[in-house]
């Protein structure tokens, strides 16, 4: 089916590390959005007959470019327009080792407590100024110890370590339990409800952008999407 509107990018109007790192870059425009988009029967795995699905559920899969760093990873959210979440548990761990946030990028639904755990022999502060998602200082804290925090607002929260300055995570807050990270490009998503859907996609170095898709029960639609957009400049470079 085809998009409800032409894709845009999401707007804060709230101070927040994000926000302000990126007031810092200079945009550069590199092409036009793209997003292709049909829909088909779903198909059994390796191009098999057809495979039985609930004709009240879609799904949606697709590829994702970032036209200037080919092994990039994006989180591509489907929120249906009568979206329902409950925390994850139990509560996912954001690690902490060899100096590198264990994942980098963690995709959470609203209310979910984050246990940030620290890995490593030597101490660690972690925190993050994004206030529009939480603002928090979970203080200075030894090999073995776990602080935790919930997420009860969406948009992204950049975690980054006080003492060690080259640390960094993304902590993705969204209002829906239909999402996927892709892989080498790709994502799948199964079980949504057919209807109007609003498909967010994200990535480090590319503004986010939302796009509506009509799905149809019993179908799997499939939505390839390039994004247009990229960061540069100053502290992001050193942490990407």
């Amino acid at each position: 089916m085809s998009p409800q509107g032409p894709a845009r990018p999401i707007e804060s109007s709230r101070p927040a590390v994000f926000v302000r790192v990126a007031a810092l870059i200079a945009a550069a425009l590199i092409g036009e959005p793209g997003l292709a988009v049909s829909t088909a029967k779903a198909l059994a795995p390796h191009g098999g007959p057809e495979a039985p699905q609930d004709n009240l559920t879609a799904s949606i899969r697709g590829r994702v470019q970032v036209p200037w760093k080919g092994d990039a990873i994006s989180l591509v959210a489907a929120i249906p327009h009568d979206a329902r979440t409950a925390p994850i548990e139990p509560a996912p761990v954001l690690d902490q080792m060899e100096l590198t946030f264990v994942p980098r990028l963690l995709p959470v639904t609203l209310g979910t407590v984050v246990r940030f755990r620290n890995s490593d022999p030597l101490l660690h502060n972690v925190f993050s100024a994004s206030d529009q998602v939480s603002a928090f200082d979970l203080g200075t804290y030894a090999q073995g110890e776990d602080r935790t925090v919930r997420f009860d607002r969406p948009g992204v929260a950049v975690v980054l370590c006080n003492v060690h300055p080259q640390m960094a995570a993304f902590v993705l807050v969204v209002e829906t339990s239909f999402w996927a990270l892709t892989e080498d490009g790709e994502y799948l998503i199964e079980g949504l409800p057919a209807g109007p859907t609003m498909l967010r996609f994200w990535t480090e170095t590319g503004e986010p952008v939302e796009q509506w898709v009509d799905l149809e029960a019993g179908a799997e639609t499939r939505v390839d999407f390039t994004f247009p957009q990229r960061r540069r400049g100053g502290w992001l470079d050193s942490v990407w």
